[in-house]
This record gives C-alpha cells, sequence and structure tokens, in this order.
C-alpha cells in the first residue's frame, strides 16, 4: 500500500514516541495505534512531513503526554515540520485557546525559524495584546526592555500594565500606556479614589497610547495601572512589595512583584 504524507506522519510520531516512552518500537497497527484521516490532508508542502498536534492546556491527557512528546521534539528529523493547534472542547477551554494564540507571536521558535519578523513590539502595540508571557532570555533586547516597561508580572504570566511614579506634592502622578486597552488604577490599599486624565474615575477604562495623568491623595501609596479583566479576576492587587509571597498551591501570586 502506498503511504502518503499523512500516513507518515502517523507511523513516525508513534514509533518515534513509543521509543522514547522506553517502549519497544513496534509496527502501528491500523484502528488500534492510529487512525486514518479520510479524505487525506494536502501539507502545507510537499518537502516536509507534517505533524500537528491537537491540544488544550486545560487537557490532563495532553498534560501527560508532553514529556515524551519534548523528547521526541529534540531528535525529529529535519524533514518534518511539527506544529501546534489548540482545542476546544468545552467553553472553559475558550479561553487557553485564545491565549495560546497571543503567545504564539512571541514564540522564539517562530523567530528562529524565520516565520515571523522580529517585530514583537509592533505587533503588540497594533494586536492590543494584553497578555505576554514571563521574561525570556532568548528574546530580543528590544522586546525583553518593552516587556518590562509596559507589563506587570500576573502568577507565570504578564498583563498589560504600568507602576506609577511616587506622587508629587499636589498628589499629580504621569504614566504613559503604550498598548491600548481597557485599564483600571488600583493602589496596594484598594480602589482608586482621584481623577484620571481630568475626570473622577470611576472605574476601569480604555486608555490609548500616549500620556496619561492620575491625582489623587497621597496616602494610597504605592499603586499601578494594570489591564481590568486582570483585576476583576483576582480582587484589589495587596501583596507586599517583597517579598513575593506564595498562592495557595505554591504557585506565585498576581500582582507580588510590585505591591
Amino acid at each position: 500500500m502506498k503511504t502518503g504524507p499523512v500516513f507518515r506522519v502517523c507511523l513516525i510520531l508513534l514509533a518515534a514516541l513509543a521509543t522514547a516512552s522506553g517502549v519497544a518500537a513496534q509496527q502501528p497497527v491500523p484502528d488500534k495505534d492510529y487512525k486514518l484521516i479520510t479524505p487525506p490532508q494536502k501539507p502545507e508542502t510537499d518537502k516536509k512531513v507534517q505533524v500537528i498536534e491537537f491540544f488544550s492546556y486545560a487537557c490532563p491527557h495532553c498534560a501527560e503526554f508532553e514529556p515524551a512528546l519534548q523528547t521526541w521534539l529534540k531528535r525529529k528529523p529535519k524533514d518534518v515540520d511539527y506544529r501546534m493547534v489548540p482545542m476546544v472542547f468545552r467553553d472553559a477551554w475558550k479561553a487557553p485557546a485564545k491565549l495560546y494564540y497571543a503567545l504564539e507571536a512571541l514564540s522564539q521558535a517562530r523567530l528562529s525559524r524565520g516565520l515571523i519578523r522580529d517585530d514583537i513590539t509592533a505587533r503588540l502595540v497594533a494586536t492590543r495584546t494584553p497578555v505576554a508571557v514571563a521574561d525570556d532570555s532568548e528574546f530580543p533586547p528590544d522586546c525583553r526592555a518593552f516587556l518590562r516597561r509596559n507589563y506587570l508580572p500576573f502568577g507565570d504570566l504578564r498583563v498589560a500594565g504600568v507602576t506609577l511614579a511616587d506622587a508629587d506634592s499636589l498628589g499629580g502622578r504621569r504614566f504613559e500606556i503604550r498598548v491600548p486597552q481597557e485599564y483600571a488604577v488600583v493602589s496596594a490599599r484598594g480602589p482608586a479614589a482621584g481623577w484620571l486624565d481630568g475626570t473622577l474615575y470611576r472605574g476601569a477604562r480604555r486608555l490609548e497610547p500616549g500620556p496619561h495623568s492620575y491625582r489623587g491623595p497621597r496616602s494610597e501609596g504605592r499603586m499601578a495601572v494594570v489591564w481590568a479583566p486582570a483585576v476583576q479576576r483576582v480582587g484589589w492587587p495587596v501583596r507586599r512589595r517583597s517579598p513575593i509571597r506564595p498562592a495557595p498551591g505554591g504557585q506565585r501570586g498576581p500582582f507580588g512583584a510590585y505591591f
């Protein structure tokens, strides 16, 4: 039987993963170890075998499969192209799928493969990206600097936002927004109770790129302007600046790095 690209992908992946798992490689059995895709799908390029993983960050089986997959990826043949496609089988999986596509543009792997230009900063602004990955030494220097200035720690990720400088004698604080989004003004003491851009602050509002100002009681202490959905999810960030206290489950709590 003549095998097409999709069939060869199944054989390569199954055999490689079996070896990576410490199981003696055996000939895969149709309809038991794999299923053929009918009708066969044409790969994006005829020069490479294409492996596509359909997954979800919320899927426990995907998490169990990951170690064997990573072992295979380290030694996959050069003529094999691997990519991931997030799946949504239930409503709770929608947010992780959206997060994957938001983070994909920042992937160093895609940069090194030449699939996207090194224009991460411009793309973050143009797409109004509110969530970014944690710092990575492999990111381009300009990208790292932009992320540090315009995003704030949120657990293991970062969300759009900036910390505000100490208030002047009249309680004023000036800041600049680069990523247009809906932002909330928060303090270590609770909800902000001042004036944002000359109007009374009554809740989250959309801020466009450019200079902005906030004026309020100096007693509010340290303050930040943070992507509003993140604040709405976890409540007011009241953690102290140092040290970062562990959240339930041993993970870092959101906003711990700047309050």
